[in-house]
């Protein structure tokens, strides 16, 4: 982050006490008569808002989740809360001490700073780069944001004028309930950071958040302090209001939060608790407002609201369960598809609904006074309106079964739902005083129920529908097909809209609604977002000619095609199962936070991960897709799993090898072989050329095909091309090993030098081009890497396979970590491991190898040390799972080892390392161990194990036989000395060549 967060509180705070000083100083310096000082505190606030969203924004580039919707949507609330408590304090302000005044402005705006500090700090430790908040958009927003907001509320905050409130009792209702709401989030949040609170950095914005959420706290009891609730009720609620809804959806992302340190966590979020208490707050707001109404409303207009007959507020819930049943299926729709057009929907649904309930208000206030012509018309729109809802609900019914979605009906969602729609149909209701009889005219004065205006609504209406039809079957409508229920959605819509057109003509009582004609560009609002719903669902991107032709110059990614797939799923629930599987089976724990899938946009993130991981999950998530079943109804992909096999085998050629096993033989593998050899040797004679000509390269491939008949498959082009793959080439992975040994064998009689030299130069080359297919360096060249990179890169590649090695150490950390490495390294190149220690428990070293039980499986340790360091003795082998537990018997070790190797295929190489001479020759006479030793190096050569034996310089069988008779008969001698960070190896002896060092250090 480039801007210091402490430089920026301290600019802040030097700015607000001069702001303050200023405004006590005078304070009617104003402009349109707000105080100077409150200017001032809502720009720096509203600055510190600006600053957040950048931050978020930021944030969202490298980690794009939709977590951080929460905060970008507690921002908002804390804007609107900022600009409560201004209206607050603009109107006590006359009244307010300097003290009370400071102390205000200056806890909301810490309050403010540390809710940023808290979202910075949860973030910090999960991005890999710094953040940079002096980008030109960013500065843009700093000077945008605070200036228009302050504008437009400078204007608007002069008609501000909120009516006293009797029953201010009200507030301290919803005071508790919604503290009792945040309590209930803060025992979900507490509950979630015993989990995970002992990583470091959460400590600090615990912190930060608890010391923002006091201070708000103390500025809601000094708002309350210095307010009367019967003069400030809906001043108060300015502040109330937007606070709880702010810290609501801060606590979300806490609760939130661990699903960013690790994809697997789930998320525990309490079940609607945002939703539940925005149906308290709108229950509690037609209740104000109903009580401010029979307070200070218009004579006439309580009079109408006196005339209702009781049962029509009954007969409210046959429309409304219409439209719980259209938000069901649409939250189901929406939770199994993640579509943007179930959004659209609802907006639309939304819109048409208020403009409904608005129609259906003025039908009730004006009942009394209507005739019997006009109630029958006020009839017929309430019944239209059910049948509009009715119809809706039945081809969302329709789309569901046709996709296999079964939504689900809870009880407290639906008591949620009729309780919104009541409290939202009454501030229509109670809302319409305000205008009743008042002279605002919208548009100028336009009457829009007149004859032109409407003949425009009625032609706006057809151009919209047949744009609307006319972009069927592009997309998932072919899943959502249009159904009778549809069209009789439209038919009853459009009813209602002609029938409102008749009542307001008819009607003379409707002119004392001067916002009547909003009706009808709600309306036209609803096509309009009916028409961009259904845009929504169109999969395929229109490009021009020359962007089609520059696409299929470039070559597609396979990420590219996975996504292209995805995009045409309309159950996205399937692809988020199918993505959680993929990832538990083939990413490893380091990955996992490198991954993301956006099911919204149905969008796989895997650039910043490496690219042997991106190969598995994208194969694994195509040839995943056509495993579902009823793909009919789940998606518009036409292709069929050979097609899908074909494009990824065309994308990835080679590097279908790089696919797990369980991956790769859904391919023809064979066919890859060819390639991977052609690649890789050509690399190898360009690598080599300084070395081996050409021409004498030529001269080996001549030479090879007589011995092996594949390489006829391979022919010399022209000079320096190097060799070419013949069409219809296929060998196995066995083939390819043995033709790239062949090959290695052919260069050592061309090479200049000697073999130790070519190793080291080929090595790396190897490593690289084959390592990432799961092809060892080891597999290739008869050298067995030690694991110890320093050790690996000086001895050309590891010791020679089948070679017998003496290690000099004495017992130290280093010499067990060096014996580890080597084993670590042979078990991941699938070589068969043996250990045999008197040094060590078997249960420690399983632990220290880390490794899973897949790997194990070729693991065995001969365990001498039970019986010499513990009691429990034992007098024969004792055979268990990967282990031998063996007393101190020449005999029986000697039976174990020889037991444990025969019983692997000889052809098959070994790796033996064998750490019990010291303790054996304490108890028996150097000269019985020397024979032991020397047979035992003999058999280990015959049955094709490489092996380490390690023997302290400071043994009985050294100082009694003699360090030069015991080193006699190994192939390589390496002395390791020195602990911790100050370790030397020295290569006496190298049985396949003279190393560039002798002297290596580890580190």
């Amino acid at each position: 982050m480039k801007i210091k967060k402490w430089n920026i509180f301290v600019i802040f705070f030097m700015l607000l006490l001069v702001g303050i000083k200023g405004a006590a100083a005078s304070p009617y310096q104003d402009i349109s008569e707000i105080p100077l000082f409150i200017h001032f505190f809502l720009l720096l606030n509203l600055f510190q808002f600006s600053v957040a969203t950048a931050v978020i924004v930021e944030i969202k580039k490298e980690l794009p989740s939709k977590i951080w919707n929460s905060v970008l949507t507690a921002i908002f609330f804390n804007i609107l809360t900022a600009l409560g408590l201004v209206t607050i304090l603009n109107k006590q302000y006359p009244i307010l001490t300097t003290s009370i005044l400071i102390l205000i402005a200056l806890f909301y705006t810490i309050a403010v700073f540390m809710v940023i500090t808290t979202v910075y700090l949860m973030a910090r430790p999960l991005l890999k780069t710094r953040m940079n908040l002096m980008r030109r958009q960013y500065i843009l927003l700093y000077i945008l944001l605070p200036i228009s907001t302050l504008y437009l509320f400078t204007r608007v905050i002069s008609f501000i004028d909120f009516p006293c409130f009797q029953h201010f009792i009200l507030l301290y209702i919803y005071l508790i309930f919604s503290v009792f709401f945040i309590f209930y989030f803060l025992y979900y949040f507490f509950g979630l950071s015993k989990s995970y609170f002992k990583k470091g950095f959460v400590a600090k914005p615990s912190f930060a958040a608890g010391i923002g959420a006091f201070l708000s706290f103390i500025c809601s009891i000094f708002l309350l302090y210095i307010s009367n609730p019967y003069l400030d009720y809906y001043y108060l609620l300015t502040w109330f209001i937007p606070i709880v809804f702010t810290l609501l959806y801060y606590f979300s992302l806490g609760i939130e939060y661990p699903a960013l340190l690790n994809p697997k966590w789930k998320t525990y979020m309490p079940p609607d608790l945002v939703k539940v208490t925005a149906a308290a707050t709108l229950v509690f707001l037609a209740l104000s407002l109903f009580f401010t109404v029979m307070e200070h409303g218009n004579f006439y207009f309580i009079s109408l609201l006196e005339n209702i007959p009781l049962p029509f507020f009954f007969l409210l819930v046959i429309p409304f369960s219409a439209i719980i049943l259209i938000l069901t299926f649409t939250k189901a729709l929406s939770l199994k598809t993640k579509l943007k057009y179930w959004n659209y929907t609802r907006y639309g649904l939304y819109v048409h609904t208020i403009a409904t309930f608005y129609v259906l208000c003025l039908a009730f206030l004006s009942w009394g006074s209507s005739n019997s012509v006009e109630k029958f018309i006020f009839s017929v729109i309430f019944a239209f309106s059910f049948a509009f809802y009715l119809f809706y609900a039945f081809d969302f019914r329709k789309i569901s079964e046709g996709v296999g979605i079964k939504p689900v009906f809870n009880k407290i969602v639906i008591v949620r739902y009729i309780t919104s729609l009541y409290s939202l149909f009454f501030l229509i209701l109670f809302s319409i005083s305000f205008t009743y009889k008042k002279d605002i005219q919208i548009f100028g004065g336009v009457n829009l129920e007149a004859y032109p205006f409407f003949i425009f609504f009625v032609l706006s209406f057809l151009i919209a529908f047949i744009a609307y039809l006319s972009v069927s079957h592009k997309g998932f409508e072919e899943l959502m097909r249009k159904n009778i229920w549809r069209g009789l959605s439209y038919v009853s819509s459009f009813s209602i809209a002609l029938f409102v057109y008749f009542i307001f003509i008819f009607k003379a009582d409707m002119q004392y609604f001067p916002l009547r004609d909003l009706f009808f560009i709600a309306y036209f609002a609803v096509l309009i977002i009916e028409i961009a719903s259904i845009k929504s669902l169109i999969r395929e991107k229109e490009v021009v000619k020359e962007e089609i032709e520059e696409a299929k110059k470039k070559k597609e990614d396979i990420v590219d095609i996975l996504n292209s797939y995805a995009n045409k799923f309309f159950r996205v629930d399937y692809l988020e199962d199918l993505w959680e599987k993929t990832v538990d089976r083939y990413v490893p724990e380091d990955e996992i936070t490198k991954i993301g899938f956006d099911p919204s946009e149905r969008k796989f993130h895997l650039e910043k991960t490496d690219e042997h991981t991106k190969l598995k999950i994208a194969a694994g998530m195509l040839i995943g897709m056509h495993k579902f079943p009823n793909m009919e109804r789940i998606t518009i992909l036409k292709k069929s799993v050979e097609e899908t096999k074909e494009e990824i085998m065309e994308n990835l050629e080679e590097k279908v090898l790089m696919l797990p096993e369980d991956l790769r033989c859904a391919f023809d593998e064979d066919v890859y072989y060819p390639i991977l050899y052609e690649r890789v040797v050509n690399k190898l004679i360009k690598h080599l050329e300084a070395f081996i000509p050409f021409s004498d390269q030529e001269k080996i491939f001549h030479r090879l095909r007589r011995r092996d008949k594949q390489f006829e498959c391979f022919s010399f082009e022209a000079e320096g091309e190097g060799i070419r793959m013949r069409e219809g080439a296929r060998f196995s992975r066995v083939e390819f090993v043995n033709l790239f040994r062949f090959y290695l064998e052919s260069m050592e009689e061309k090479f200049p030098f000697r073999r130790f030299l070519l190793y080291e130069l080929v090595r790396d080359e190897i490593k690289e081009g084959l390592a990432p297919y799961d092809i060892p360096v080891s597999e290739l060249i008869d050298i067995v890497p030690t694991g110890i990179e320093e050790m690996d890169e000086t001895m050309a590649g590891g010791l020679a396979k089948g070679s017998s090695t003496l290690l000099i150490t004495e017992e130290t950390k280093t010499k067990h970590k060096v014996l580890l490495s080597f084993i670590e390294q042979g078990l991941r190149e699938g070589n068969n491991v043996i250990y045999a220690t008197s040094k060590r428990p078997a249960h420690q070293i399983m632990g220290e190898l880390l490794m899973d039980f897949e790997e194990l499986r070729n693991f065995m340790i001969i365990d001498l040390y039970e019986n010499i360091y513990t009691e429990e003795r034992v007098s024969d082998l004792v055979e268990e799972e990967h282990r031998i537990i063996v007393p101190l018997s020449k005999i029986l070790f000697q039976c174990s080892i020889v037991k444990t190797i025969k019983s692997q295929p000889k052809e098959e190489s070994k790796i033996v390392v064998i750490d019990v001479y010291d303790d054996f020759s304490r108890y028996y006479s150097p000269g019985e161990i020397l024979e032991l030793l020397n047979s035992q190096i003999e058999g280990l050569k015959r049955w094709n194990c490489t092996s380490i034996i390690s023997i302290d310089p400071y043994s009985y069988l050294i100082k009694k036989e003699g360090v030069e008779e015991v080193k006699k008969n190994f192939d390589n001698i390496l002395i390791l000395s020195g602990e911790d960070k100050a370790v030397s190896v020295f290569i006496e002896k190298l049985y396949h060549g003279t190393p560039s060092k002798h002297i290596i250090r580890l580190h």
